[in-house]
């Protein structure tokens, strides 16, 4: 990715994803679970980020069939303008977990979910595979009704209730497969409305500068009718190519109508690799032919993508990667963040990491934030931590702890803030051949960070490297100054 000036960049940032209403963050008063203040932005800015990935929801969006909330939109571009001035650019990001607050998740509206289910749901199609009706509870197909939720006032089952489970349980159910099938099969107009409603994203947030790029749909799960097209979906990667290729080429479509430079930042399919107890697992291409809706090397795309080790089979029986199988962790990392960067080569287009650690305030996590941020090296990749704050997440797995940069308790998780805060250029008056910032958790001292740039100098703008050296918290990387070295190529004549 290049800036204005030419410059090979690479953005360090966070989620900032508020997933319930009021949908942004309180920028007044600082708290440290909920707020994006003034002093959060000085902060984030200290610690090197360059970017976040902003949720901007369609039910935050849409209040109403066809009603667009322009006040949110104002809120949201105001937002986007007073970060990206101090150096903050902005990934629009249209957040799903288990699709809708009706089955404890978020993102679709609420009347729409309704629409559907009151006509019905299945896990499999009771025609084509009638003889798996007995097997169903053992493949993860629970009826939402089974779990007995209390609901709200507006009929929802309690959050405190639905945390009771690891919300990835309730993808499979009947309810959560027949959303995800009326949005990709366009039942009852579905995905006519999801498309009409980045049509308006883009009309209200395309012209703001500091919008990095639109993600437009977070952790695609699969949805099937049979046993033949879940097989082919989540074996054979049909899935991105049949369903997600298509969507996304319509959305692209509206990002052009308003600007012609607005980039895609594109997710595949979740849940196609076969993942081993303490192994490394198997990662499975993309199935995408194209960068959607465009040719293989469109500058208006990037691929993204996510990597937890927790997705390795019984590494995180505690909530968080073993330390102790650190190695098995690089492995999958390595091969999760290799495998999307290699997709990308092919398609023509950068990769970026837009989640990863979503851990605690421990050396476990401190060890998984240095292994991702390692890999993410290796391959010269951008990443974005899960999340800056809890902003009262409804589907996450951290119960009464803190996946964000605090504790419940207000006090700063310095283990995992420092190991974020890494050394790394920011951008490059050429192109960054490697990096390297080598460091052993716990992380007390700094190592010898390198970067080798091959120098363009017909680009005018510095390169700018990330060091942080003073802070009135331990996060300091350099308490006592550091020393530069900069040495010229070996030409070869």
């Amino acid at each position: 990715m290049r800036d204005k000036d030419g410059r090979h960049v690479i953005f360090h940032g966070v989620n900032i994803v508020y997933k319930v209403a009021p949908f942004l963050p309180d920028q007044q008063t600082f708290d440290s679970q909920a707020s994006l203040t003034d002093k959060d932005i000085d902060d984030l800015v200290k610690w090197g980020f360059n970017m976040v990935r902003l949720g901007v929801m369609w039910e935050a969006v849409e209040s109403a069939p066809g009603v667009y909330n322009e006040t949110y939109l104002a809120e949201v571009d105001a937002l986007i303008t007073k970060l990206g001035e101090r150096g903050i650019y902005t990934l629009v990001d249209a957040h799903q977990d288990v699709l809708a607050r009706i089955i404890c998740g978020e993102g679709m509206p609420n009347f729409y979910a309704k629409e559907i289910l009151e006509h019905g749901s299945f896990c499999f199609s009771q025609s084509e595979d009638w003889w798996l009706k007995p097997l169903l509870p053992n493949l993860g197909c629970t009826n939402m009704d089974s779990y007995n939720f209390t609901m709200d006032s507006d009929g929802n089952p309690l959050i405190s209730e639905c945390q009771e489970r690891n919300f990835f349980d309730y993808y499979a159910s009947p309810q959560g497969l027949t959303l995800f099938r009326a949005f990709y099969d366009n039942n009852f107009g579905m995905q006519d409305k999801y498309v009409a409603y980045w049509a308006k994203v883009a009309q209200s947030l395309s012209i703001n500068k500091f919008v990095m790029g639109f993600d437009p749909f977070n952790e695609p799960y699969p949805s099937w009718t049979g046993v033949k097209q879940a097989v082919a979906q989540m074996v054979f990667r049909t899935f991105d190519h049949s369903s997600l290729e298509p969507l996304y080429a319509r959305i692209f479509e509206k990002y052009m109508e308003v600007d012609k430079e607005s980039i895609m930042f594109f997710e595949p399919g979740q849940c196609p690799d076969i993942t081993t107890i303490l192994g490394t697992g198997i990662v499975f291409n993309v199935g995408f032919s194209t960068p959607p809706g465009a040719k293989k090397g469109s500058p208006n795309h990037v691929l993204n993508d996510h990597t937890y080790c927790c997705q390795l089979g019984g590494m995180c029986s505690n909530g968080e990667p073993d330390p102790l199988s650190s190695n098995e962790c690089i492995a999958w990392h390595d091969q999760r963040i290799g495998t999307r960067t290699a997709n990308a080569n092919l398609l023509g287009v950068p990769f970026f990491l837009s989640e990863f650690g979503a851990c605690m305030d421990s050396y476990a996590c401190e060890v998984e934030i240095t292994n991702v941020g390692d890999v993410a090296d290796k391959y010269l990749t951008g990443w974005a931590y899960w999340e800056f704050k809890p902003f009262h997440d409804l589907t996450t797995s951290a119960g009464n702890k803190s996946e964000g940069f605090y504790n419940t308790d207000g006090s700063l998780q310095v283990r995992k803030v420092k190991a974020l805060a890494r050394t790394y250029v920011k951008a490059a008056q050429g192109t960054i051949k490697s990096v390297s910032f080598p460091t052993e958790p716990p992380l007390y001292k700094a190592g010898n960070f390198t970067a080798v740039i091959s120098i363009d100098s017909r680009v005018k703008a510095p390169t700018v490297i990330h060091t942080l050296v003073e802070s009135e918290d331990e996060t300091v990387w350099y308490p006592n100054g550091y020393e530069i070295e900069v040495k010229p190529a070996e030409f070869k004549y």
